[in-house]
């Protein structure tokens, strides 16, 4: 088994692998709809070729740089925001939190928006 498969990563090289890992990243002053747009065509070919992480083949998750640095180094963390699979649309997860236990989470699958407890 491949160094990239025990990562959770589908795909057989490296530089795929850097590829899909950075296309994840929304840049500075980009929004959504640019960063959809940006990398619209690359995540086209990795899904007919069904490269993808393990776990997370329903939607294509944003993240964006914290305004915070850890050890010097940008810190990017999970921004709300995805390509759904089933729908190719941009969607907001809808991380509201409704009460200290219950949140809304965007199922790609289903298309709609489900309460999950935590």
């Amino acid at each position: 088994m491949s160094d990239l498969r025990r990562q959770g990563f589908s795909g057989n090289n490296y530089e795929e692998y850097v590829e899909y890992i950075m296309m994840h990243y929304i840049k500075d002053g980009e929004t959504p709809t640019e960063w959809k747009n940006r990398i619209w065509d690359r995540l086209t070919y990795f899904r007919r070729n069904n490269i993808h992480m393990y776990g997370k083949e329903d939607c294509f998750y944003a993240y964006k740089a914290s305004p915070h640095l850890v050890d010097g180094q940008e810190y990017f963390k999970p921004c709300g925001m995805a390509i759904c699979f089933s729908c190719n649309q941009l969607v907001y997860l809808g991380i509201h939190t409704l009460s200290i236990s219950e949140r809304w989470e965007y199922n790609g699958l289903e298309g709609k928006y489900m309460t999950t407890k935590s």
